[in-house]
Protein backbone atom coordinates (compact mmCIF):
# COMPACT_ATOMS: atom_id res chain seq x y z
CA UNK A 1 0.00 0.00 0.00
CA UNK A 2 2.88 2.06 0.68
CA UNK A 3 3.22 2.40 -3.93
CA UNK A 4 -0.42 3.51 -3.52
CA UNK A 5 0.10 5.85 -0.95
CA UNK A 6 3.25 7.58 -3.02
CA UNK A 7 1.86 7.57 -6.06
CA UNK A 8 -1.27 9.05 -5.42
CA UNK A 9 -0.50 11.38 -2.58
CA UNK A 10 0.54 14.20 -5.09
CA UNK A 11 -2.94 13.72 -6.74
CA UNK A 12 -5.08 14.55 -3.38
CA UNK A 13 -5.32 10.95 -2.76
CA UNK A 14 -5.55 9.87 0.80
CA UNK A 15 -4.41 6.33 1.98
CA UNK A 16 -5.65 5.42 5.46
CA UNK A 17 -5.37 1.88 7.30
CA UNK A 18 -7.95 1.63 9.78
CA UNK A 19 -8.41 -0.83 12.61
CA UNK A 20 -9.92 -1.73 15.69
CA UNK A 21 -6.81 -3.10 17.72
CA UNK A 22 -5.02 -0.43 20.30
CA UNK A 23 -2.55 2.50 18.76
CA UNK A 24 0.18 0.22 21.46
CA UNK A 25 -0.07 -2.89 19.56
CA UNK A 26 -0.29 -1.10 16.05
CA UNK A 27 2.35 1.68 16.00
CA UNK A 28 5.11 -0.69 16.54
CA UNK A 29 4.46 -3.01 13.71
CA UNK A 30 4.01 0.02 11.65
CA UNK A 31 7.57 1.45 12.47
CA UNK A 32 9.47 -2.01 12.32
CA UNK A 33 7.64 -2.74 9.04
CA UNK A 34 8.05 1.00 7.50
CA UNK A 35 4.45 1.84 7.43
CA UNK A 36 4.42 5.10 6.11
CA UNK A 37 0.17 6.19 5.23
CA UNK A 38 -1.42 6.90 7.69
CA UNK A 39 -3.18 4.52 10.77
CA UNK A 40 -6.58 4.99 12.41
CA UNK A 41 -6.27 2.44 15.96
CA UNK A 42 -9.39 2.05 17.84
CA UNK A 43 -11.87 2.01 14.59
CA UNK A 44 -15.18 0.40 14.80
CA UNK A 45 -15.71 1.42 10.78
CA UNK A 46 -15.63 -2.50 10.04
CA UNK A 47 -19.30 -2.56 10.63
CA UNK A 48 -20.09 0.69 9.27
CA UNK A 49 -18.59 -0.85 5.63
CA UNK A 50 -19.82 -4.19 6.06
CA UNK A 51 -16.49 -5.41 5.99
CA UNK A 52 -16.30 -9.45 6.38
CA UNK A 53 -13.20 -10.35 6.22
CA UNK A 54 -9.61 -8.65 6.78
CA UNK A 55 -8.26 -7.05 5.46
CA UNK A 56 -10.69 -5.25 3.27
CA UNK A 57 -9.78 -2.68 0.73
CA UNK A 58 -11.98 0.16 -0.41
CA UNK A 59 -11.90 3.10 -3.28
CA UNK A 60 -14.09 6.35 -2.16
CA UNK A 61 -14.39 9.15 -4.41
CA UNK A 62 -14.49 12.79 -4.08
CA UNK A 63 -18.82 12.59 -3.69
CA UNK A 64 -18.50 9.65 -0.81
CA UNK A 65 -19.60 7.38 -2.78
CA UNK A 66 -17.70 3.28 -2.62
CA UNK A 67 -16.29 2.63 -5.98
CA UNK A 68 -13.97 -0.29 -5.04
CA UNK A 69 -14.08 -2.62 -2.79
CA UNK A 70 -12.41 -6.06 -2.20
CA UNK A 71 -11.58 -8.15 0.59
CA UNK A 72 -8.13 -9.71 1.41
CA UNK A 73 -5.20 -9.79 -1.13
CA UNK A 74 -4.85 -10.67 -4.71
CA UNK A 75 -2.08 -11.09 -7.27
CA UNK A 76 -3.05 -7.94 -9.02
CA UNK A 77 -4.34 -6.25 -5.86
CA UNK A 78 -2.17 -2.57 -6.72
CA UNK A 79 -3.27 -2.84 -10.51
CA UNK A 80 -7.03 -3.18 -9.87
CA UNK A 81 -6.79 -0.18 -6.81
CA UNK A 82 -4.69 2.08 -9.36
CA UNK A 83 -7.78 1.18 -11.89
CA UNK A 84 -10.18 2.06 -9.34
CA UNK A 85 -8.62 5.42 -8.04
CA UNK A 86 -7.40 6.60 -11.45
CA UNK A 87 -11.58 6.49 -12.65
CA UNK A 88 -12.67 7.89 -9.78
CA UNK A 89 -9.89 10.73 -10.27
CA UNK A 90 -11.31 11.42 -13.92
CA UNK A 91 -14.67 11.91 -12.59
CA UNK A 92 -13.26 14.22 -9.36
CA UNK A 93 -10.19 16.34 -11.20
CA UNK A 94 -8.09 16.98 -7.81
CA UNK A 95 -6.95 20.43 -6.80
CA UNK A 96 -3.02 20.91 -7.83
CA UNK A 97 -1.15 22.30 -4.86
CA UNK A 98 2.52 22.92 -6.24
CA UNK A 99 5.28 21.71 -4.28
CA UNK A 100 6.82 23.39 -1.70
CA UNK A 101 10.40 24.77 -2.11
CA UNK A 102 13.71 24.82 0.73
CA UNK A 103 15.56 27.82 0.92
CA UNK A 104 18.84 27.28 0.80
CA UNK A 105 18.94 24.29 -1.75
CA UNK A 106 19.78 20.94 -0.35
CA UNK A 107 23.86 20.93 -0.08
CA UNK A 108 27.14 20.63 1.94
CA UNK A 109 27.44 23.60 4.49
CA UNK A 110 30.08 24.64 6.02
CA UNK A 111 28.41 25.66 9.52
CA UNK A 112 24.61 26.11 10.37
CA UNK A 113 21.95 26.85 7.98
CA UNK A 114 18.46 28.29 8.57
CA UNK A 115 15.98 26.61 6.29
CA UNK A 116 12.62 28.27 5.12
CA UNK A 117 9.93 26.52 3.20
CA UNK A 118 7.18 28.19 1.01
CA UNK A 119 4.84 26.93 -0.85
CA UNK A 120 3.40 28.56 -4.40
CA UNK A 121 -0.70 27.83 -3.50
CA UNK A 122 -2.47 30.30 -1.16
CA UNK A 123 -3.69 28.98 1.54
CA UNK A 124 -1.55 25.74 1.68
CA UNK A 125 -0.61 24.24 4.91
CA UNK A 126 3.10 22.42 4.51
CA UNK A 127 4.49 19.48 7.22
CA UNK A 128 7.62 18.47 7.47
CA UNK A 129 9.80 15.38 9.03
CA UNK A 130 13.58 16.18 9.38
CA UNK A 131 14.10 12.10 9.57
CA UNK A 132 13.95 11.39 6.33
CA UNK A 133 10.64 10.04 7.19
CA UNK A 134 7.55 10.62 4.28
CA UNK A 135 5.55 13.47 6.04
CA UNK A 136 1.73 13.42 6.59
CA UNK A 137 -0.48 16.11 8.39
CA UNK A 138 0.68 14.19 11.58
CA UNK A 139 4.06 14.92 11.07
CA UNK A 140 5.36 18.88 11.82
CA UNK A 141 3.51 21.99 11.17
CA UNK A 142 6.18 24.38 9.44
CA UNK A 143 5.82 28.11 10.98
CA UNK A 144 9.18 29.39 11.16
CA UNK A 145 12.67 28.79 9.76
CA UNK A 146 14.35 25.78 10.73
CA UNK A 147 18.18 25.66 12.10
CA UNK A 148 19.94 22.67 10.99
CA UNK A 149 23.27 22.22 13.00
CA UNK A 150 23.97 18.85 11.59
CA UNK A 151 23.57 16.45 8.59
CA UNK A 152 19.74 16.72 7.95
CA UNK A 153 17.45 15.07 5.88
CA UNK A 154 14.01 17.39 5.58
CA UNK A 155 10.96 16.24 3.54
CA UNK A 156 7.86 18.32 3.22
CA UNK A 157 4.72 18.61 1.55
CA UNK A 158 1.69 21.43 0.99
CA UNK A 159 -2.09 20.39 1.81
CA UNK A 160 -5.04 22.50 1.54
CA UNK A 161 -8.38 21.06 1.31
CA UNK A 162 -7.70 17.25 1.41
CA UNK A 163 -5.16 17.56 -1.27
CA UNK A 164 -1.35 17.53 -1.23
CA UNK A 165 1.38 18.48 -3.28
CA UNK A 166 4.31 16.34 -4.36
CA UNK A 167 7.21 15.50 -1.72
CA UNK A 168 9.97 18.30 -1.74
CA UNK A 169 13.37 16.39 -0.76
CA UNK A 170 16.70 18.43 0.60
CA UNK A 171 19.72 16.99 2.48
CA UNK A 172 21.76 19.25 4.02
CA UNK A 173 25.35 17.73 4.84
CA UNK A 174 27.18 20.41 7.75
CA UNK A 175 30.91 20.06 7.27
CA UNK A 176 32.92 21.51 9.97
CA UNK A 177 35.46 24.27 8.23
CA UNK A 178 39.05 24.04 8.29
CA UNK A 179 40.56 25.96 10.93
CA UNK A 180 44.42 26.49 10.68
CA UNK A 181 45.48 26.91 14.44
CA UNK A 182 49.07 26.40 16.24
CA UNK A 183 52.36 29.10 15.98
CA UNK A 184 52.44 30.71 13.08
CA UNK A 185 56.65 31.23 13.41
CA UNK A 186 59.29 29.27 12.50
CA UNK A 187 62.98 29.76 12.35
CA UNK A 188 65.35 27.89 10.64
CA UNK A 189 69.34 28.38 9.10
CA UNK A 190 70.85 28.17 5.83
CA UNK A 191 72.41 24.16 5.19
CA UNK A 192 70.48 22.89 7.82
CA UNK A 193 67.42 20.65 7.83
CA UNK A 194 63.86 22.43 8.30
CA UNK A 195 60.60 21.16 9.13
CA UNK A 196 56.73 22.43 10.08
CA UNK A 197 54.03 20.41 10.34
CA UNK A 198 50.37 22.55 9.76
CA UNK A 199 47.95 22.34 12.55
CA UNK A 200 44.54 22.43 11.34
CA UNK A 201 41.05 21.36 12.73
CA UNK A 202 38.04 20.20 10.88
CA UNK A 203 36.43 17.59 9.14
CA UNK A 204 38.54 15.39 7.01
CA UNK A 205 39.43 14.83 4.54
CA UNK A 206 41.22 18.34 3.99
CA UNK A 207 43.78 19.21 1.98
CA UNK A 208 46.50 21.95 2.17
CA UNK A 209 47.97 24.43 -0.39
CA UNK A 210 51.40 26.32 0.17
CA UNK A 211 52.85 29.81 -1.16
CA UNK A 212 55.62 31.97 -0.81
CA UNK A 213 58.08 28.83 0.51
CA UNK A 214 62.00 29.63 1.39
CA UNK A 215 64.72 28.93 -1.54
CA UNK A 216 64.93 25.27 -0.88
CA UNK A 217 61.71 23.87 1.06
CA UNK A 218 59.12 22.02 -0.44
CA UNK A 219 55.29 21.23 0.71
CA UNK A 220 54.07 17.58 0.31
CA UNK A 221 50.84 16.49 2.34
CA UNK A 222 50.57 18.96 5.50
CA UNK A 223 54.60 18.87 6.00
CA UNK A 224 57.33 21.69 5.24
CA UNK A 225 60.79 20.03 4.90
CA UNK A 226 64.03 20.61 3.02
CA UNK A 227 67.59 22.60 3.56
CA UNK A 228 67.30 25.99 3.19
CA UNK A 229 69.66 27.84 1.28
CA UNK A 230 68.95 31.62 1.47
CA UNK A 231 69.26 33.90 4.59
CA UNK A 232 65.79 35.94 5.32
CA UNK A 233 61.98 36.39 6.38
CA UNK A 234 59.45 34.82 4.04
CA UNK A 235 56.02 35.34 4.41
CA UNK A 236 54.17 31.93 3.60
CA UNK A 237 50.62 31.89 2.83
CA UNK A 238 49.33 28.41 4.50
CA UNK A 239 45.48 27.24 2.93
CA UNK A 240 43.01 24.28 3.77
CA UNK A 241 40.38 23.18 2.52
CA UNK A 242 37.42 20.77 2.43
CA UNK A 243 33.77 20.29 1.78
CA UNK A 244 32.87 23.01 4.19
CA UNK A 245 34.97 25.60 3.37
CA UNK A 246 38.26 27.23 3.55
CA UNK A 247 41.16 29.23 5.61
CA UNK A 248 44.22 30.70 5.08
CA UNK A 249 46.87 32.05 7.52
CA UNK A 250 50.21 33.91 6.76
CA UNK A 251 53.45 31.59 8.42
CA UNK A 252 56.33 33.50 8.91
CA UNK A 253 59.73 31.55 8.09
CA UNK A 254 62.89 32.84 9.86
CA UNK A 255 66.25 31.70 7.64
CA UNK A 256 69.62 33.09 9.15
CA UNK A 257 72.60 32.70 8.34
CA UNK A 258 74.65 28.89 8.26
CA UNK A 259 75.50 27.80 11.40
CA UNK A 260 73.08 29.43 12.90
CA UNK A 261 70.83 26.73 14.08
CA UNK A 262 67.65 25.10 12.67
CA UNK A 263 65.13 22.11 13.61
CA UNK A 264 62.01 21.13 13.37
CA UNK A 265 59.30 23.66 14.14
CA UNK A 266 55.57 23.82 14.07
CA UNK A 267 52.20 21.13 15.08
CA UNK A 268 53.42 18.49 13.11
CA UNK A 269 50.11 17.00 12.09
CA UNK A 270 48.32 16.36 15.28
CA UNK A 271 48.15 20.26 16.73
CA UNK A 272 50.07 23.24 17.44
CA UNK A 273 53.73 22.49 18.95
CA UNK A 274 53.43 18.33 18.90
CA UNK A 275 56.10 16.13 18.00
CA UNK A 276 56.88 15.28 14.07
CA UNK A 277 58.84 13.01 13.08
CA UNK A 278 60.32 12.01 16.12
CA UNK A 279 62.20 15.63 16.59
CA UNK A 280 60.67 17.49 19.61
CA UNK A 281 59.68 20.79 19.34
CA UNK A 282 58.03 21.21 23.52
CA UNK A 283 54.58 22.04 22.64
CA UNK A 284 51.59 20.59 23.48
CA UNK A 285 49.13 18.82 21.63
CA UNK A 286 45.29 18.60 21.46
CA UNK A 287 45.44 15.71 23.90
CA UNK A 288 47.08 17.48 26.55
CA UNK A 289 50.99 16.07 26.54
CA UNK A 290 53.69 17.83 26.26
CA UNK A 291 55.65 17.25 23.06
CA UNK A 292 59.60 16.46 24.15
CA UNK A 293 58.87 15.20 27.55
CA UNK A 294 59.12 11.20 27.18
CA UNK A 295 58.78 9.90 23.81
CA UNK A 296 61.94 8.32 22.24
CA UNK A 297 62.92 9.60 19.29
CA UNK A 298 63.28 5.61 17.81
CA UNK A 299 59.19 5.31 17.92
CA UNK A 300 58.08 4.35 14.12
CA UNK A 301 54.87 5.06 15.25
CA UNK A 302 54.28 8.73 13.58
CA UNK A 303 56.91 8.17 10.55
CA UNK A 304 55.36 9.60 7.18
CA UNK A 305 57.61 8.97 4.56
CA UNK A 306 54.92 10.22 1.98
CA UNK A 307 53.55 13.23 3.62
CA UNK A 308 49.98 11.98 3.01
CA UNK A 309 49.14 11.99 7.13
CA UNK A 310 49.07 8.27 7.62
CA UNK A 311 51.52 6.36 9.63
CA UNK A 312 53.85 4.24 7.22
CA UNK A 313 53.26 1.36 9.48
CA UNK A 314 49.58 1.44 9.10
CA UNK A 315 49.70 1.99 5.42
CA UNK A 316 51.50 -0.92 5.40
CA UNK A 317 49.19 -2.85 7.33
CA UNK A 318 46.15 -1.49 5.57
CA UNK A 319 47.71 -2.53 1.90
CA UNK A 320 48.37 1.15 0.64
CA UNK A 321 52.06 2.91 -0.83
CA UNK A 322 54.13 4.44 1.95
CA UNK A 323 56.05 6.27 -0.15
CA UNK A 324 53.12 7.39 -3.19
CA UNK A 325 51.01 10.12 -1.40
CA UNK A 326 48.05 9.54 -3.66
CA UNK A 327 47.61 5.87 -2.26
CA UNK A 328 45.92 6.45 0.82
CA UNK A 329 43.63 4.14 3.41
CA UNK A 330 40.80 6.59 2.26
CA UNK A 331 41.27 6.43 -1.37
CA UNK A 332 43.85 8.88 -2.23
CA UNK A 333 42.80 11.51 0.23
CA UNK A 334 45.53 13.02 2.82
CA UNK A 335 44.47 12.13 6.41
CA UNK A 336 44.58 16.38 7.47
CA UNK A 337 45.32 16.71 10.79
CA UNK A 338 44.88 13.99 13.29
CA UNK A 339 41.90 14.74 15.66
CA UNK A 340 42.43 14.16 19.61
CA UNK A 341 41.22 11.24 20.71
CA UNK A 342 40.57 10.94 24.82
CA UNK A 343 42.05 7.81 25.99
CA UNK A 344 41.33 7.20 29.78
CA UNK A 345 42.82 3.94 30.44
CA UNK A 346 45.86 2.03 28.72
CA UNK A 347 47.37 -1.06 30.03
CA UNK A 348 50.23 -3.26 28.55
CA UNK A 349 51.08 -6.72 30.44
CA UNK A 350 54.56 -7.77 28.46
CA UNK A 351 55.60 -11.35 29.62
CA UNK A 352 59.37 -11.30 29.24
CA UNK A 353 59.51 -15.03 30.67
CA UNK A 354 57.69 -16.36 27.42
CA UNK A 355 58.60 -14.22 24.43
CA UNK A 356 57.25 -17.14 22.10
CA UNK A 357 53.62 -19.20 23.04
CA UNK A 358 51.58 -15.06 23.39
CA UNK A 359 50.84 -14.57 26.76
CA UNK A 360 50.47 -10.41 26.20
CA UNK A 361 47.78 -8.15 26.28
CA UNK A 362 47.13 -4.46 25.30
CA UNK A 363 43.26 -3.05 26.96
CA UNK A 364 43.04 1.07 25.68
CA UNK A 365 39.59 2.17 26.45
CA UNK A 366 38.44 6.10 25.94
CA UNK A 367 35.90 8.35 23.94
CA UNK A 368 35.41 9.57 20.16
CA UNK A 369 33.34 12.09 18.55
CA UNK A 370 30.37 10.42 16.88
CA UNK A 371 28.61 12.50 14.28
CA UNK A 372 25.35 12.99 13.75
CA UNK A 373 23.23 10.49 11.10
CA UNK A 374 26.06 7.63 11.98
CA UNK A 375 25.62 4.81 10.57
CA UNK A 376 27.66 1.78 13.04
CA UNK A 377 26.99 -1.31 10.79
CA UNK A 378 29.66 -2.03 8.43
CA UNK A 379 31.81 0.79 9.22
CA UNK A 380 35.71 -0.30 9.67
CA UNK A 381 38.32 0.81 12.03
CA UNK A 382 42.17 0.19 12.48
CA UNK A 383 43.84 0.24 16.00
CA UNK A 384 47.97 0.95 16.22
CA UNK A 385 48.89 1.31 20.09
CA UNK A 386 53.18 1.92 19.56
CA UNK A 387 52.74 -0.77 16.40
CA UNK A 388 50.60 -3.27 17.43
CA UNK A 389 47.79 -2.61 14.81
CA UNK A 390 44.43 -4.81 14.54
CA UNK A 391 41.52 -4.21 12.30
CA UNK A 392 37.65 -4.61 12.93
CA UNK A 393 34.88 -4.13 11.31
CA UNK A 394 31.78 -3.28 13.46
CA UNK A 395 28.48 -4.64 13.37
CA UNK A 396 25.09 -2.94 14.32
CA UNK A 397 25.58 -2.82 18.25
CA UNK A 398 29.01 -1.66 17.69
CA UNK A 399 31.31 -5.12 18.38
CA UNK A 400 33.46 -6.60 15.90
CA UNK A 401 32.26 -9.15 13.28
CA UNK A 402 33.50 -11.72 13.02
CA UNK A 403 34.14 -12.56 16.94
CA UNK A 404 37.88 -13.30 17.52
CA UNK A 405 41.05 -12.91 20.19
CA UNK A 406 40.82 -9.57 20.44
CA UNK A 407 37.72 -7.58 20.44
CA UNK A 408 37.17 -3.74 19.60
CA UNK A 409 33.35 -1.78 21.12
CA UNK A 410 32.34 0.97 20.26
CA UNK A 411 29.10 2.39 22.34
CA UNK A 412 26.55 4.66 20.40
CA UNK A 413 23.21 5.62 21.85
CA UNK A 414 20.54 5.61 19.54
CA UNK A 415 16.87 6.85 19.63
CA UNK A 416 13.85 6.54 17.47
CA UNK A 417 14.93 9.47 14.87
CA UNK A 418 18.40 7.81 14.43
CA UNK A 419 21.83 8.91 15.91
CA UNK A 420 22.14 12.39 17.56
CA UNK A 421 26.28 14.01 17.56
CA UNK A 422 27.31 12.66 20.82
CA UNK A 423 30.63 11.04 22.45
CA UNK A 424 30.49 7.72 22.40
CA UNK A 425 32.80 5.21 24.72
CA UNK A 426 35.16 3.06 23.01
CA UNK A 427 37.08 0.09 24.27
CA UNK A 428 39.84 -2.49 22.49
CA UNK A 429 41.55 -5.80 23.69
CA UNK A 430 44.54 -7.53 22.36
CA UNK A 431 45.46 -10.57 23.83
CA UNK A 432 47.46 -13.87 23.36
CA UNK A 433 49.75 -12.79 21.03
CA UNK A 434 53.48 -11.28 21.53
CA UNK A 435 54.01 -7.59 21.32
CA UNK A 436 57.71 -7.04 23.14
CA UNK A 437 59.27 -7.16 19.64
CA UNK A 438 57.05 -4.15 18.53
CA UNK A 439 57.15 -2.09 21.40
CA UNK A 440 60.57 -1.77 21.71
CA UNK A 441 60.98 1.17 19.70
CA UNK A 442 58.41 2.68 22.28
CA UNK A 443 60.95 1.80 25.41
CA UNK A 444 58.59 -0.59 26.29
CA UNK A 445 61.99 -2.87 27.54
CA UNK A 446 62.91 -5.10 30.36
CA UNK A 447 65.81 -4.04 32.30
CA UNK A 448 67.68 -5.92 35.65
CA UNK A 449 66.03 -3.55 38.33
CA UNK A 450 62.56 -3.13 36.55
CA UNK A 451 62.56 0.74 37.62
CA UNK A 452 59.55 2.87 36.71
CA UNK A 453 60.53 4.49 33.56
CA UNK A 454 58.79 7.22 31.79
CA UNK A 455 57.10 6.29 28.30
CA UNK A 456 54.92 7.75 25.88
CA UNK A 457 52.73 5.40 23.98
CA UNK A 458 51.26 6.67 20.73
CA UNK A 459 47.62 5.42 20.09
CA UNK A 460 46.35 5.83 16.56
CA UNK A 461 42.82 5.28 15.63
CA UNK A 462 41.54 5.21 11.44
CA UNK A 463 37.99 5.42 11.87
CA UNK A 464 34.99 6.82 9.43
CA UNK A 465 37.88 8.41 7.34
CA UNK A 466 39.12 10.32 10.29
CA UNK A 467 43.10 9.66 11.81
CA UNK A 468 42.42 10.21 15.56
CA UNK A 469 45.67 10.32 17.94
CA UNK A 470 46.84 10.69 21.88
CA UNK A 471 50.05 10.25 23.23
CA UNK A 472 49.28 8.67 26.39
CA UNK A 473 51.91 9.05 29.16
CA UNK A 474 52.58 5.77 31.25
CA UNK A 475 55.00 4.39 33.33
CA UNK A 476 56.57 1.28 32.30
CA UNK A 477 58.12 -1.39 34.45
CA UNK A 478 59.76 -5.02 33.59
CA UNK A 479 62.29 -7.23 34.38
CA UNK A 480 64.46 -9.39 32.34
CA UNK A 481 63.08 -13.08 32.24
CA UNK A 482 59.75 -11.97 33.91
CA UNK A 483 57.42 -9.57 33.19
CA UNK A 484 56.36 -6.03 32.71
CA UNK A 485 53.32 -3.55 32.70
CA UNK A 486 52.48 0.12 32.48
CA UNK A 487 50.21 1.87 34.97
Amino acid sequence: MDNIYNKYLPQGVLVIGLTDEASGTVQPFATSNNIQYPLGCGSNSASAYGVSGLPTFFVIDGNGKVTFKQPGYSANLESALSQAIDAALQATPPVQIATPTLSPAGGTYGGTQSVTISCGTSGATIYYTIDGTTPTTSSRLYGAAITVTATTTIKCVGSKGGFYSAIATAQYTIVAAPLIGGSLSATGAVGSAFSYGISCTGQAPISYQVSGLPPGLSFSGSQITGTPVAAGTFAVTLTATNAGGSDSKTLTITIGAEGTGGGTNGGGSTGGGSTGGGGTNGGTDPGGNVGGSTETSSSTTKVDTDGDGFPDEIEKALGTSETDSTSTPTGGSSAGTPQALTVSKLAVKLNFADTVSGKDSIQVSGTMAIPAGFVVGGQKVTVDVGGVIRTFILDDKGSNTPKGVDSFKLSVKKSKTGVAAQTAKYSVKLQKAVFSELLKDENLVATETGTDTPVLIPVVVLFNGQLLQKDQPQLFSGKIGKSGKTK
